[in-house]
């Protein structure tokens, strides 16, 4: 087999990543991250590399006639029902690296979790989940490991055989995907830390169960789940929790906010005062400071007061037009999907295939219930996800004639593009669970079906704990560690 190397390019929903591996088998290149075209110029790939490879980098071959070896599939999400967009894809040539918890108030990272063991090759899922590597190692038991953000599952690929396409999957008698999803418990693989405090309008925790997670994962905060709930105000416990609101006030005021990768705050049928936690009321800058060091908060309806309230920080008033507590102009259906930018884009391909069969919404649109109107345009540098507007027709986001149903913007708040942003922050203004919610998780729990209101925000939810990135521009592979 010859030994020289070459260059392979991967094109995922529009992401370029470019690197250099051995096409034939040991005595090629031990290089197998990404590079960049300036590490290429001027080299001379026809000449013989003679590093020793390492691992399954032994295992690339060359195939005849400008063949190669691939393996494809599709990315689910923890139930085996929804693809999922922008997870990464890739084959590791050595040991994955533990996954911290919580985030770093002394340090602002954009990815907290990148790439670990040493990836050989490396995709992302397109908008219909779908995903291909290219020139992967043939043999037994090649492992594969999925991610996105602080979500990742390692499998192993029975056989790889060499110069064909090797696809994977495999479902249940129900047709839910077993193999090429994300985990639902630990038992599977790692997920993030997540608080999701509940209200009396909204049960976040419900939603997410919808989503695949195991019953056991939902915990209260003195549990080995990963997934804590905190009663807020008329909501929902955990199975040992004490069911007092106190349990969310006194969470927001505390340190322990930077335990958790991902916060989710039900709506509480009103906008409480969250500074209501002695001793220092500390909630509304605890929260700036977790977001402005890589947090990721998800709240809506009433929520919106951590946005808008006067000791809330300046600059998340700034990002949006805020018209609190229902005085909005409301505008109906239809709602839009703003498709403007990449996300958006694959946003509105995701829910036409995800409900393919399933009486999809007219491109570009989306059917939502329980709205409210709290916030009616965005600011530059924040994304509006979905919309309705005044003459019933999709208009910029420059127009004064909308009202925001799905916005998120990125943190520390910056226009300025020098600036390091590591949080995110999304506000929904309406209710995701459509007024569902749980007594004791997950009593109440089984009336939440995934409509297009539901399944709309697992594709946020996911994204939410992604890698920080320019939305304006295509989605890229996280960084190797």
């Amino acid at each position: 087999m010859s030994k020289r190397r070459s260059l392979f390019v991967l094109v995922a929903s529009g992401a370029l990543a470019v690197g250099v591996i051995q096409s034939g088998g040991c005595g090629g290149s031990s290089r197998h991250g990404p590079s960049t075209n300036e590490d290429l110029a001027g080299a001379d790939l026809s000449a013989p590399d003679l590093t020793p490879c390492q691992g399954l980098a032994c295992n690339i071959q060359s195939c005849p006639g400008g063949g190669t070896t691939t393996i494809s599939g599709s990315v689910f999400d923890p139930a085996g029902t929804s693809v999922l967009y922008n997870v990464a894809v890739y084959i590791p040539n050595g040991q994955l690296a533990d996954i911290p918890d919580g985030v770093d108030t002394t340090m602002c990272t954009s990815c907290p979790a990148p790439l670990s063991g040493s990836p050989l090759v490396t995709t992302l899922s397109d908008s219909h989940g779908r995903f291909r590597l290219e020139n992967v190692p043939v043999g037994n038991d090649i492992p594969i490991v999925f991610q996105t953000g602080k979500f990742r599952r390692a499998i192993t690929m029975p056989v790889v055989n060499p110069c064909v396409d090797n696809v994977i999957g495999a479902k249940d008698a129900k047709g839910a995907e077993t193999l090429t999803r994300l985990p639902r418990n630990q038992m599977e693989g790692h997920l993030p830390l997540i608080a999701i405090t509940t209200g009396g309008c909204e049960g976040l925790e419900c939603v997410v169960r919808a989503y695949g997670f195991s019953d056991s994962e939902f915990t209260a905060a003195s549990g080995t789940g990963r997934i804590h709930i905190y009663t807020g105000s008329g909501g929902g416990k955990a199975s040992g929790g004490s069911g007092s609101q106190t349990e969310a006030y006194t969470f927001w005021g505390s340190n322990d906010i930077y335990k958790y990768d991902m916060i989710l705050n039900s709506c509480e049928c009103s906008p409480h005062d969250r500074n209501t936690s002695p001793p220092g009321n500390m909630a509304y800058t605890n929260m700036k400071k977790y977001l402005d060091h890589g947090g990721r908060l998800f709240t809506s309806d009433y929520q919106y007061n951590w946005f808008t309230d006067a000791p809330a920080p300046a600059e998340f008033k700034a990002v949006a037009h805020w018209m609190t507590n229902q005085s909005a102009p409301s505008y109906g259906a239809p709602y839009f999907v703003d498709t403007s930018f990449p996300k958006g884009m694959a946003l509105n391909e995701w829910l036409q295939f995800v409900f393919t069969g399933a009486s999809p919404p007219p491109t570009g649109q989306i059917k939502l219930d329980t709205l409210l109107y709290n916030v009616v345009g965005v600011n530059p540098g924040t994304t509006r996800w979905i919309y309705a507007s005044q003459s019933g027709v999709a208009v910029p986001s420059t127009s004064t004639a909308y009202t925001t149903k799905y916005l998120s913007f990125n943190t520390p708040v910056s226009t300025d593009p020098t600036v390091t942003q590591c949080g995110r922050a999304v506000f929904a203004d309406l209710h995701v669970s459509s007024n569902q919610h749980c007594s004791t998780f997950p009593l109440g729990c089984e009336t939440v079906t995934k409509n297009q209101q539901v399944t709309a925000f697992e594709f946020l939810f996911f994204d939410i704990g992604s890698c920080v990135q320019d939305d304006t521009q295509p989605v890229e592979p996280p960084p190797v560690l």
